[in-house]
């Protein structure tokens, strides 16, 4: 399967066998850089990032539409599924309460 068809094909909605073995695979809706600090990539992850387009865990430069199939690192907030496993992982960051407490007292 190339990359081109995977970017089309439809993600199912119910778990596919080996589910466990799938490795998740995400496509980048915008170009991503590495942060300054090469430490970052070894730290928890940030709650907040300032510089949109700033990932954490990368290590080089990605551009918009490259496809990521990894399993060592958390996703940036701008990637997209392209397989039911990438969906998962997303939903399981997405779904989650960030925080309760308000803005500004």
């Amino acid at each position: 399967m190339s990359d081109t068809a995977s970017r089309f094909e439809p993600i199912p909605t119910t778990p596919p066998r080996g589910l466990g073995e799938t490795t998740p695979r995400y496509r980048l809706s915008s170009a991503v850089h590495p942060s300054a600090n090469d430490r970052h990539r070894h730290e928890p992850p940030f709650s907040q990032i300032m510089e949109a387009g700033c990932w954490q865990y990368a290590t080089c430069v990605h551009m918009a539409g490259e496809i990521i199939e990894k399993r060592d690192f958390w996703p940036h907030p701008t990637f997209v599924a392209t397989n039911y496993a990438a969906r998962m992982v997303l939903q399981f960051f997405n779904l989650a309460v960030k925080s309760r407490l308000p803005c500004s007292p």
